[in-house]
């Protein structure tokens, strides 16, 4: 597992994510079109889903929306 925190981000703003599965050893990040992270180990070769999580670490309820997930499957040559 390879996991990065992204940082930054303003409460109550609109953010725009986009993973990217370059090839089977590559999946890039996107926040808000900037790239954040590339990884090129532990990329799973089984299908995936996909999931949203809140990490809440203040003693404050947080809520996270969701409101158009797209899913685009490009071939892998």
């Amino acid at each position: 597992e390879t996991a990065n925190a992204v940082t930054g981000f303003q409460d109550n703003s609109v953010h725009f994510f986009k993973i990217v599965v370059e090839s089977a050893t590559s999946i890039k990040f996107y926040v808000d079109g900037t790239l954040k992270f590339t990884h090129t180990a532990n990329i799973p070769t089984a299908n995936l889903a996909i999931a949203a999580f809140v990490d809440n670490t203040e003693a404050a309820d947080k809520i996270i929306d969701l409101d158009l997930m797209e899913w685009l499957t490009k071939r892998r040559a």
